[in-house]
């Protein structure tokens, strides 16, 4: 039975010395073990600190894109309806001349040509008084030299 309480009595001294060892070793391992820890934390800081520099420069991007993309929708219908006006202009341009050829080339009477010729230069007057004078002037000389 001395035999057992020797060996009890070694198991319990061993588990003391182990625990010591343990905690005066856990203070050593502390600091290299919370300095791994902070480095740790400090990345993961600076990755969400990139992240979210990332997504306010995207954010900024995107808010430019856009703004450029509405900018160029406004300009493009601005164009599209000065393109519009322009070729309405022509055409009437266009229809008071050809009245005219058709008149002195005999194919339509001076009464069609001078209707055609009136509306034509009233929708371009509409549109643009200056070049509507113009046509006018063109228009009244025509129609003395007949």
């Amino acid at each position: 039975m001395r035999g057992s309480t020797f060996l009890n009595f070694s198991i319990g001294t061993f588990l003391v010395s182990c625990s010591a060892v343990l905690i005066l070793t856990y203070a050593e391992f502390r600091g290299p073990i919370s300095l791994i820890l902070d480095h740790e934390t400090a990345e993961r800081a600076q990755r969400a600190e990139l992240i979210q520099a990332l997504a306010v420069s995207a954010s900024k991007t995107l808010d430019a894109h856009a703004a450029f993309l509405a900018r160029s929708e406004e300009t493009s219908a601005e164009v599209l309806v000065d393109a519009r006006r322009t070729a309405a202009l022509v055409e009437e341009v266009g229809v008071m001349f050809a009245a005219r050829f058709l008149q002195t080339e005999g194919i339509i009477d001076d009464r069609t040509s001078d209707r055609l010729a009136r509306d034509a230069v009233k929708a371009i007057s509409a549109e643009s008084p200056r070049i509507g004078l113009l046509l006018d002037a063109i228009n009244v000389r025509f129609q003395t030299l007949k």
